[in-house]
């Protein structure tokens, strides 16, 4: 009996092998440019909201440098004002710029109808913020000018007093609107996350399916065919040992031959067998060293996802702590608003102890504004302290 003419079980399993391997492998690219892709636009959506925090700065930083404007009496001092106002008017046009080309990169594909109402109010608030702001400098120059020459300036510092007002809650305004836009912003970016997961899971889901069919379709058949094989040849060999056993009483030289075909047949049996028992083993390890190493390089992608989310929420935490404490109200003074930034800072960052320094142009020295678990009262019976002198002054 001689073994059927049907193709081979290793080639055919070879063929089928690599087909499945390279489904599996295009599966695995398909995961990883799903997550690449997730990766990109999570930092692109945290980079629009890095921007809306300097903004914001620049916001508070405008309506601090307008109050000192205001205020402030010696045309020395009203030209340093003057000089950083213009400044962070430059950094507040300069982040509008990038903050609208970066918006427009990110939605250009799609479409938000929330976003682009917040977009429509924060342009309308944008050139009234520096218009104003530049009307206030006008302003300002033309009351210096009126006290040297003499002249009243009463209505010069009404028109200053109602500009102040109006950019103060121009600022209101705006400084609502960018968060508004932050929170957009982050939840956009959690719907995308979620899709981008969900198109994951499928492509996992498929991969499981992959392997489930190749487990069913693909090794229990050959196992089989393999058996079949090995049967066969099993019964060929038993046919000619019997035939062998026949003709032995004749020829005994002939038996002792084939006595001998026969032992090496099946020595060659026994090696073919563990070659495919070594091969199928070599393969189930194979396969779980891949799927180890996914979830390894999974995990630490995660992980680092997770890092990057957990310092955006300290920064966006941290924004939103401050910029309420950081404001300049209309009726506080530099000690007042030094003891309240204390209060809020130090025990938030697990501080001890703190002070804060005003510098005195008048009289060139810097002098103690606020104070946090010292003692208060020593400090202020001492004189301000000159530039240059002891650890403070330096």
């Amino acid at each position: 009996m001689q073994p059927s003419h049907e193709t081979l079980p290793v080639p055919s399993f070879k063929r089928w092998y690599w087909l499945a391997l390279g489904i599996t492998a295009l599966l695995f690219f398909l995961g990883y440019y799903l997550l690449a892709v997730t990766l990109s636009e999570q930092a692109r959506y945290i980079t629009l909201t890095r921007l809306i925090g300097k903004q914001t700065d620049t916001n508070q930083e405008i309506d601090k440098a307008i109050l000192l404007l205001q205020n402030c009496d010696k045309e020395k001092t009203c030209g340093k004002q003057i000089q950083i106002l213009e400044n962070i008017l430059v950094t507040f046009k300069n982040n509008h710029a990038v903050l609208l080309k970066r918006h427009q990169e990110l939605y250009k594909p799609k479409q938000n109808p929330a976003l682009d109402s917040l977009f429509a109010l924060y342009n309308a608030y944008y050139m009234p913020i520096l218009e104003t702001s530049k009307t206030v400098i006008t302003l300002k120059n033309n009351l210096l000018q009126l006290r040297n020459a003499g002249k009243p300036t009463q209505q010069t510092e009404r028109l200053i007093a109602l500009n102040t007002k109006k950019i103060l809650y121009i600022e209101d305004q705006v400084t609502e609107i960018l968060r508004q836009m932050t929170k957009q912003y982050n939840h956009d970016t959690e719907i995308y996350i979620k899709n981008i997961q969900f198109y994951q899971t499928i492509v996992l889901l498929f991969g499981l399916l992959i392997l489930f069919l190749e487990a069913i379709w693909l090794f229990a058949p050959i196992t089989q065919r393999l058996q079949r094989y090995v049967q066969e040849v099993q019964d060929a060999q038993e046919v000619t040992r019997r035939k062998n056993d026949e003709i032995t009483l004749a020829y005994q030289q002939l038996q002792t031959a084939e006595e001998n075909t026969r032992r090496n047949a099946e020595v060659v049996q026994t090696a073919h067998q563990e070659l495919l028992q070594a091969q199928i083993e070599l393969t189930t390890a194979h396969r779980e060293v891949t799927e180890k190493n996914k979830e390894i390089q999974a995990s630490n992608e995660l992980r680092h996802i997770n890092q990057e989310l957990e310092e955006a929420r300290f920064f966006d935490k941290a924004v939103s702590h401050f910029a309420e404490v950081m404001r300049w109200q209309a009726d506080q003074t530099i000690y007042s608003w030094s003891e309240n930034l204390l209060q809020v800072l130090i025990p938030y960052f697990g501080g001890l102890q703190g002070a804060l320094y005003a510098y005195d142009a008048e009289k060139k020295n810097i002098y103690i504004a606020g104070s946090y678990a010292t003692d208060k009262e020593a400090l202020l019976e001492k004189d301000g302290v000159v530039m240059g002198e002891n650890l403070v002054g330096q």
